[in-house]
């Protein structure tokens, strides 16, 4: 990238050949901008901790996802095997979760629900070895949220058999197993790793101020200082002052912004300040219960789920989605989601 001439070089993602005896290359391309928009998000954060990247999961695309629903329906086809011994079979049905945020708390509950509701029909001999662990570095999960609801979410996973550990960090992952800060060793077929995000190697490489997290700094109009035809949204970037969290709500208020800018800028006036309005947060934590952490309300339970699901209702963005995902959801209600890998 070159911001003084507003020049980008892209490169493809693919390699192509001109010929059969060529060489495969990547193509290239120059383009060339008016205004550029910085939101390429960012990268799980895996602190360098040795093993993560080889053997573990992360929750960060639609790939991540189908991924990990394949290795979950894979680790009970092979526990089922009568080749297996019970130690083994425990090591496959041991799912483990690092991180305590809102991301982590969501799949943790996610998954003891798909295996409890629909796994469960079909591999009903196996309920025994099954164990879902949790760990987080902090003292309690969902540090954000709060201090009540942290309690009630940690009282809510004991209920389900959930082992929850908080005070311990990961210090490495192998093949088979993870070792924590503690000295204990866990065994796990699946593994997957929501600690919090880096900048992507992108972010990294651009002539840009950043902050002590390697996000780009921007004005309160979204500006990258000294570009004014070059903003940064999402979490990527990041105010010197007050920098906002690294969520959806954030990212996507910022985006509107910028296009007020855009639109304001074509007809020669001045959109104002960017200014953040805190909804509050949501977090499902299993079994038709939710968390409701805004200004006006903090609760936990069953309605809190209703406005969980309202509020994600209301945040798709076409009128298609809004009438086929409850339809889904009902499907699934009564006749359970489907466990076949595709």
């Amino acid at each position: 990238m070159d911001p003084e001439k507003q020049l980008l070089l892209a490169e493809s993602h693919y390699e192509v050949r001109d010929s059969i005896q060529q060489a495969p290359y990547k193509p290239k391309t120059e383009i060339k901008y008016d205004e550029l928009v910085i939101s390429v998000g960012a990268v799980p954060n895996t602190f360098g901790t040795p093993g993560v990247e080889q053997y573990c999961f992360f929750l960060k695309q639609l790939s991540d996802a189908r991924a990990i629903r394949n290795r979950i329906i894979e680790c009970f086809e092979r526990a089922s095997s009568p080749y297996e011994s019970n130690e083994e079979k425990q090591r496959l049905l041991h799912f483990v979760i690092i991180g305590g945020g809102p991301t982590s708390v969501e799949f943790s509950a996610e998954l003891h629900d798909f295996i409890k509701q629909d796994v469960h029909k079909w591999y009903p001999d196996l309920e025994d070895h099954v164990q879902i662990t949790l760990v987080e570095a902090g003292k309690k999960l969902l540090s954000a949220f709060d201090a009540n609801l942290s309690d009630y979410t940690m009282k809510v996973f004991k209920n389900r058999k959930v082992d929850v550990r908080t005070g311990v960090s990961v210090k490495e992952v192998q093949r088979h197993h993870i070792y924590l800060s503690d000295g204990s060793v866990i065994p796990f077929g699946l593994g997957v790793w929501s600690t919090g995000v880096a900048p992507s190697p992108f972010v990294k490489s651009l002539p840009f101020a950043k902050d002590k997290a390697g996000r780009i700094l921007v004005d309160d109009h979204l500006q990258v200082p000294n570009f004014s035809n070059i903003f940064a949204a999402g979490d990527c970037a990041a105010f010197a002052h007050d920098p906002l969290p690294p969520t959806a709500q954030a990212a996507q208020q910022e985006g509107k912004h910028i296009a007020k800018v855009l639109n304001k800028k074509a007809k020669g006036l001045d959109a104002g300040p960017f200014r953040y309005i805190n909804r509050g947060m949501l977090a499902y934590i299993g079994g038709m219960r939710a968390l409701v952490d805004t200004p006006v309300a903090k609760n936990g339970g069953f309605v809190s789920w209703l406005v969980w699901n309202g509020a994600y209702l209301t945040m798709l963005v076409s009128v298609k989605n809004k009438i086929m995902i409850p339809m889904y959801w009902f499907k699934s209600f009564l006749f359970g989601r489907d466990i076949g890998r595709f």
